[in-house]
């Protein structure tokens, strides 16, 4: 992930050259990177976006259990630093959410999972004509905790939500534009490679 500042723009650029997957080191990047745009003196708009095949194929777990188990086999041990792990990883969409300049995303191909929860925490999204959006928490038996379940109803509405959430199915933008659930929420329709 890298920050690029022109003028009063600002772009978080999604660039792991493969995936775009959220790991414990992507979610300590983006938190700084929010802190940082949240007192920049010049940045007015905030444009999140990914390079690659997809904007994000979600949570890299590979990488977040080692942030949960406990080497000694301590059930009390795990279940807290389990507790601790979830709220350093929902910071900085809570923070993105928050943020005093309004946040464009811009979503292409798959997005999946915590890439849900980092869209919701937008304030506008656009998308191309591929995207899909999928919350698959559910069928690796995980709660969406990072922001998606707050956000997601208000944007979508419960059937639409309730949909995404009890089936982890991929939903088409043409789903989640269609009246009167106007964006998931997508506010423009970019042709593929825009």
């Amino acid at each position: 992930m890298r920050l690029v500042v022109t003028g009063t723009r600002a772009e978080i650029i999604l660039n792991d050259g493969h995936y775009n997957m959220l790991s414990a080191q992507w979610v300590r990047t983006l938190d700084a990177l929010v802190d940082s745009l949240a007192v920049h003196p010049t940045v007015r708009v905030v444009l999140l976006h990914a390079e690659g095949p997809l904007f994000t194929a979600g949570l890299d777990l590979n990488s977040l259990s080692s942030l949960m188990a406990d080497p000694k086999g301590s059930r009390a041990v795990g279940s807290s630093r389990f507790r601790a792990a979830v709220t350093a990883m929902q910071r900085p969409f809570t923070k993105l959410a928050q943020l005093p300049q309004p946040v464009v995303v811009a979503i292409h191909g798959k997005c999946i999972g915590g890439g849900v929860d980092l869209i919701v925490a937008g304030d506008l999204r656009v998308c191309t004509q591929d995207a899909t959006f999928a919350v698959k928490e559910t069928q690796a038996g995980m709660v969406a905790d990072l922001g998606t379940i707050p956000r997601l109803t208000r944007i979508v509405g419960k059937g639409l939500y309730n949909e995404m959430i009890f089936t982890g199915d991929f939903i088409d933008r043409c789903c989640c534009c269609c009246p009167p659930l106007p964006l998931l929420a997508v506010s423009a329709r970019l042709p593929v490679g825009s």
